[in-house]
């Protein structure tokens, strides 16, 4: 299903294994039972022009189906997103999707530049790159990997028991906190141990932090 629309309140379901491409010219609430494929393996594809998007109700791509979000403005959210691939993209777009344990296997937001992003989820994921302007924050219990560079102003890292793996590239941050159980960092830029949110890095069970910088 491809739609282009210019509504308020967003319900969309496929029932076969197709797509769900939606393009909105303002602001857009996903509610009622959300926007689900439920059979294959279809994408989920929301782009909103202008003005915000809530996540109020599901989306959920079913079996290896991925969603994609776009907006140049503010994405919130208190519906869980499903996903094998998330991917997070406009410039200068805020995504404050810390509001629900999502349930994803990986975390693209290195499409554009965004201002803002803060993520959960729960299950663990991997990040596939973030770029922001500002601050990221990855919330998690259990384990966070990264596959692409993590570029942010500051990083905070949130989840009691979590375990966040990002040294296997090389991020450029400037300042990192948190308050988790285990983390592996690596920027050879250089970083400061700071208040991102959260004042200072507290890991429970172990912290390796590298740099050349």
């Amino acid at each position: 299903a491809d739609i282009d629309t210019t509504l308020g309140t967003l319900v969309a379901t496929n029932n076969t294994s197709g797509n769900i491409f939606v393009q909105e010219t303002s602001g857009l609430i996903i509610g009622g039972t959300g926007v689900r494929t439920l059979a294959g393996n279809g994408n989920i594809n929301v782009d909103v022009v202008t003005g915000a998007l809530d996540v109020s109700s599901v989306i959920s791509a079913n079996g290896s189906g991925n969603v994609t979000l776009t907006s140049t403005g503010t994405v919130t959210q208190t519906g869980v997103i499903t996903a094998t691939t998330l991917t997070l993209q406009g410039a200068g777009g805020t995504f404050t999707l810390n509001g629900a344990n999502n349930a994803i296997t990986t975390l693209d937001a290195n499409n554009s530049a965004l201002t803002a992003l803060a993520f959960q989820d729960n299950t663990g994921f991997d990040v596939a790159g973030i770029n922001v302007t500002g601050n990221a924050t990855l919330s998690s219990t259990g384990t966070v990997t990264q596959s692409a560079v993590i570029a942010a102003a500051g990083l905070e890292l949130l989840g009691a028991g979590g375990t966040f793996t990002l040294n296997t590239q090389n991020n450029a941050i400037t300042t990192l906190a948190g308050n988790t159980g285990t983390v592996l960092f690596q920027d050879n830029t250089g970083f400061a141990i700071g208040t991102v949110n959260t004042a200072g890095l507290t890991a429970t069970v172990a912290a390796t932090l590298t740099s050349t910088g």
